[in-house]
């Protein structure tokens, strides 16, 4: 596995992988590639690929204070519990450090206790009292 800067031609198949029930906006509908396109930064969108097929990615951003925000850790369904969401998170973790950032805040779906495992494993803490609301203007 080869992870590696997104560009603009992976963000259809990024699209297509966020297809997920865990990742549908409140607002209906999926994250599309326009959107994603303006994430594209040499530290904070990276992708997974094999055989040059994209199986995974992670999307963030640098917020004010030194926090980073991992919007995003997708892997394709045929790729998961083989160990490149860790090799990903680590991937984001390590470059978030290098930009100066030493606290990183993320989401993840509630109903999913594999994800919540997963987050949990790798040191992460979960929160117990905030709903996530957004309003599309």
């Amino acid at each position: 596995m080869l992870i590696r800067q997104a560009t603009k031609k992976d963000l259809k198949q990024c699209e297509r992988l966020g297809k997920i029930p865990e990742f549908e906006l409140p607002s209906g509908g999926y994250m599309k590639a326009q959107w994603l396109e303006s994430y594209l930064d040499p530290d904070f969108f990276m992708i997974a690929e094999e055989k040059d097929r994209v199986i995974g990615y992670f999307l963030g951003e640098k917020l004010i204070g030194g926090v980073g925000l991992l919007w995003y850790i997708m892997v394709h369904k045929d790729f998961r519990g083989k160990g490149f969401g860790t090799k990903l998170l680590n991937e984001f973790e390590r470059r978030v450090k290098k930009r100066g950032i030493d606290w990183i805040v993320l989401y993840g779906p509630a109903l999913n206790k594999k994800t919540i495992r997963f987050y949990e494993k790798h040191g992460y803490n979960k929160g117990k009292t905030f709903y996530e609301f957004n309003k599309l203007l």
